[in-house]
């Protein structure tokens, strides 16, 4: 291994001459432009997080929904055939919608987590 000391002086880490000092190219990570191109907009990109959050967010409310309303219909096909009152009809559609909407929500959730994390991720790179 060679000592860092006998590199070639722009890039000797431990002594640094003033004269090579602003030759030495950094890595700039500033999100500002060159001076000579044009200013574009920039817009702001969502992190992989919020990415990935935003799309399970979705997809649950979607399914949510979705269980919500084949549950309503479960129980109103189920409550008509019943000869009981207002409130006890109500009650089955209710008890209907609750078991199919976060069913179909959380399945839906788990199920397409994997494609939208491969989303996110091809995405955002790395």
């Amino acid at each position: 291994m060679q000592d860092p000391t006998t590199a070639h002086p722009k890039f000797n880490p431990l002594t640094l001459s003033p004269q090579y000092s602003d030759q030495v190219e950094y890595l700039d990570l500033s999100p500002t432009t060159p001076k000579n191109t044009p200013v574009q907009k920039q817009y702001r990109t969502k992190t992989f997080g919020q990415t990935l959050c935003l799309n399970v967010g979705t997809t649950y409310a979607l399914a949510l929904t979705s269980g919500g309303l084949w549950g309503a219909l479960e129980g109103i096909r189920k409550t008509n055939r019943m000869e009981y009152g207002r409130r006890v009809k109500l009650n089955g559609i209710l008890n209907a919608v609750t078991r199919r909407g976060p069913f179909l929500g959380n399945s839906a959730a788990v199920a397409g987590k994997p494609n939208i994390f491969a989303n996110s991720f091809t995405l955002h790179g790395s």
